[in-house]
C-alpha cells in the first residue's frame, strides 16, 4: 500500500499501483527506449547490452558494501532508504530493517522493482516528490552523469535527505565520451558528462557545503589498460592477460592483479549532509 505521507504532494496518476508524478517527454521516451532494450536483451538471451555481468555485479558489490556499513551506523529505529534510479531493484532487494523507496523514469524497471518490495514512483530526479528531509541514506548509482540539469538534481537530493543522513553515490570514472557522439550511437542521449574524485569533492563539499566521508575507485576493467597505450590491441593483450590469470590465481590475488594492470572505470562516494 502506497505511503502517502511520504510524498509532498499527489501523483498525476497512478498505474499499476504506480504514482507517476512526472509527464512522458523527448527524454523520459529516450530512457524508455535504453531501458526496453536492455530488458528485451536480458528476458531473449539473458545478456546485459550494455554492461558485462561480471563487471556489474563487481562494483555493485562495493556500493552494496558502503549501503550497508552506514546502514548498519543508523542510529534512528524507522529507516527510510531511497534509490534514485532504482532499475529494476537489485541494490536494495535483499535488505532489511528498513522502508525501502525507489523512484526512476522507465515504468518497465519500476514494475520489477515494485516486485521486490520495494515501494516505488516515476518520477525525474530534478523534481523527488518526496517531502522534505524524509530520507536516511539516498542512493544515486549511474544516475548523475545522465542529467541534463546537475544543479537541480543535487540539490533535489539533498533536499530530501535528513540531516546528518548519508548520500552514496557511484558516477563514472575519467570517462571518454566519444562513443555517445557517434553516428551509429542508437540513443539521443546517455552520458553527457564524466567525474573524477576532486571534481566531487569541491562540488560536495564547497559548492553544497557536505562532507565526503569516504570514497573509492572500482570497476577495473580490460576495456581500461593501464600500462599500454588503450587502442584496440592493447585491450585484446589486456584480456588476454587477465583470462590466463583469472585460471592460476584466487580470487583475491586476481582482484589486486587487475587493479595493477588496469584502470577504474567507477568512483563511489558517500557524502554527509551537514
Amino acid at each position: 500500500m502506497m505511503n502517502f505521507e511520504v510524498y509532498k504532494f499527489p501523483p498525476r496518476e497512478t498505474v499499476g499501483g504506480i504514482p507517476v508524478f512526472v509527464e512522458d517527454d523527448e527524454y523520459v521516451r529516450n530512457y524508455d527506449q535504453i531501458s526496453g532494450d536492455h530488458l528485451q536483451s536480458i528476458s531473449d538471451n539473458g545478456i546485459n547490452p550494455f554492461m558485462d555481468e561480471n563487471y556489474w555485479q563487481s562494483i555493485e558489490k562495493q556500493t552494496g558494501f558502503l549501503l550497508e556499513k552506514h546502514l548498519g551506523q543508523m542510529l534512528d529505529r524507522d529507516l527510510r532508504i531511497l534509490d534514485v534510479g532504482v532499475g529494476t531493484g537489485r541494490l536494495l532487494s535483499d535488505l532489511c530493517g528498513c522502508e525501502k523507496y525507489g523512484v526512476d523514469i522507465s515504468l518497465s524497471y519500476l514494475e520489477l522493482a515494485q516486485a521486490k518490495g520495494i515501494e516505488v514512483c516515476k518520477a525525474k530526479i530534478e523534481d523527488l516528490p518526496y517531502t522534505d528531509e524524509s530520507m536516511n541514506i539516498i542512493v544515486c548509482t549511474d544516475v548523475l552523469e545522465h542529467v541534463i540539469d546537475l544543479h537541480a538534481s543535487i540539490s533535489s537530493l539533498l533536499k530530501v535527505l535528513k540531516a546528518d543522513g548519508v548520500l552514496i553515490l557511484r558516477v563514472p570514472y575519467r570517462e571518454r565520451l566519444n562513443a555517445y557522439f557517434s553516428d551509429t550511437y542508437p540513443y539521443s542521449l546517455a552520458h553527457i558528462r564524466s567525474f573524477c574524485e576532486f571534481e566531487l569533492l569541491i562540488l560536495f563539499e564547497r559548492v553544497y557545503n557536505c562532507k565526503v566521508v569516504e570514497w573509492d575507485l572500482c570497476g577495473y576493467t580490460w576495456q581500461r589498460p593501464r600500462l599500454l597505450d588503450g587502442s584496440k590491441t592493447s585491450r585484446a593483450f589486456t584480456k588476454a592477460i587477465l583470462f590466463f590469470a583469472r585460471k592460476i590465481m584466487s580470487k583475491t590475488l586476481f582482484q589486486r592483479f587487475t587493479e595493477q594492470i588496469c584502470s577504474p572505470c567507477e568512483i563511489n562516494m558517500c557524502i554527509r549532509k551537514i
